[in-house]
């Protein structure tokens, strides 16, 4: 059942025939004050998805006791600790709220499988007892205890995890956090985790550590690293069974580690170093599985040069460039888009604000004729990004 009644009045009347409802989406009501508790004739109810902005609108929220699927939108800041009742509930996103921290009756729900929640809520006490959670998102470390950060290692059956904040740096007196990091990160990494998003300054050291620490090989298929790292990790190569690796490298090398990797089908790569005149050749060896490369650059003097052989099976080639390209070795700045035997499509995004219409025209017209002259003939994709804060050839 869908609800977008005007008049909270509606809803009631309506309530009173509904005792049997399985399912419940409610929109978002200025006129409706709180969940009525009529409501909790729905015993049977297993689906509840609302909208609400008031925390009083959840406080029947206890009532559902049979409810499997909790989303809940808005700006509620707060949960009440009747969530702890939910003992079937399986699956609960609060990601689009403005929830600051999770009741401690949270850790009561013992079927629960999905937990969703926003970045700034700290990992809560007592979190190992969710041994049945297989997806945690949204989970913030810097803020939570060195407890509840070594009680994540205990959550063997995650298979997903997004973690927000791993900047443990010595400064901040986070050591004993890094610590406890390191474990948890190295007990998941050879246990069920397959994919793992982070955010955090000094997340690659994290991660390299926790490699080094789990000693075995990891059954990991997805990482995606957001911020930027110093280099490529030697202890990357381990990760044998990766399939999507998203990262962005401030220095040069590296490459050669993710080029091993048997299993990379999707490589998302962003550089922000500059050298002038320099290219970063991609080999005929190596990258041997990859279909799919984006390839962003915010520097102004790096051009890339595939060599014959390389990435033989590559289908989808995507460059991102920004407004300081200025790359001016023969050949523009990539070079050798013919010896991608496989290659089906190319999007080229150029960021324009505050280049010269002339540079930005003679670049697209050195992809456009790489397209054409390449015998599988691959579709070609241009978006101008700050096309009107261009400069014109009298400025």
């Amino acid at each position: 059942m869908q609800s977008g009644f005007s008049k909270g009045s509606e809803m009631l009347k309506a309530s009173k025939s509904i005792s049997h409802l399985r399912s419940l989406h409610m929109f978002e009501s200025k006129t409706l004050p709180v969940i009525p508790s009529e409501f909790a004739k729905c015993q049977v109810l297993r689906v509840l998805d609302m909208k609400v902005q008031e925390d009083n609108h959840i406080k029947y929220i206890g009532h559902f006791c049979e409810l499997k699927y909790l989303r809940i939108e808005g700006g509620i800041r707060k949960l009440p600790e009747q969530i702890g009742k939910l003992q079937h509930l399986q699956t609960l996103d609060l990601e689009e709220t403005h929830i600051e921290k999770l009741p401690a009756s949270i850790v009561q729900l013992q079927k629960l499988v999905h937990l969703l929640i926003p970045f700034v809520v700290s990992l809560p006490d007592g979190i190992e007892n969710l041994q049945a959670l297989e997806v945690l998102w949204g989970i913030d470390l810097y803020g939570a205890s060195v407890e509840s950060i070594y009680g994540l290692g205990e959550l063997t059956k995650l298979r997903e995890v997004r973690i927000w904040s791993l900047d443990f740096d010595e400064d901040n007196n986070k050591e004993g956090h890094r610590t406890a990091c390191i474990h948890s990160l190295s007990k998941l990494l050879k246990c069920s985790l397959q994919s793992l998003y982070v955010e955090g300054l000094s997340s690659s050291d994290v991660i390299a550590s926790s490699m080094i620490s789990c000693g075995s090989i990891s059954p990991l298929r997805r990482l995606v690293l957001y911020n930027e790292i110093p280099t490529i990790p030697s202890q990357f190569a381990s990760l044998v069974n990766l399939i999507r690796l998203s990262v962005e490298v401030g220095g040069v090398g590296g490459l050669e580690i993710l080029s091993s990797l048997p299993m990379l089908q999707s490589l998302t790569l962003s550089t922000d170093y500059d050298i002038p005149n320099f290219r970063q050749v991609i080999s005929g060896q190596g990258f041997q599985n990859l279909r799919k490369f984006n390839f962003r650059s915010w520097a102004s003097e790096m051009g890339l040069m595939f060599e014959p052989g390389a990435m033989p099976k590559l289908q989808r080639l995507k460059l991102r460039l920004n407004r300081r390209w200025q790359f001016i070795v023969h050949g523009g700045p990539v070079v050798g888009l013919h010896h991608l035997s496989a290659l089906k499509s190319i999007a080229l995004e150029l960021h324009c604000d505050g280049a010269a219409a002339d540079v930005v025209e003679s670049l697209e017209d050195d992809i456009r004729a790489a397209a054409v002259a390449h015998p599988n003939r691959p579709t070609l994709e241009i978006q101008r990004y700050g096309e009107l804060r261009m400069k014109k050839p009298d400025e």
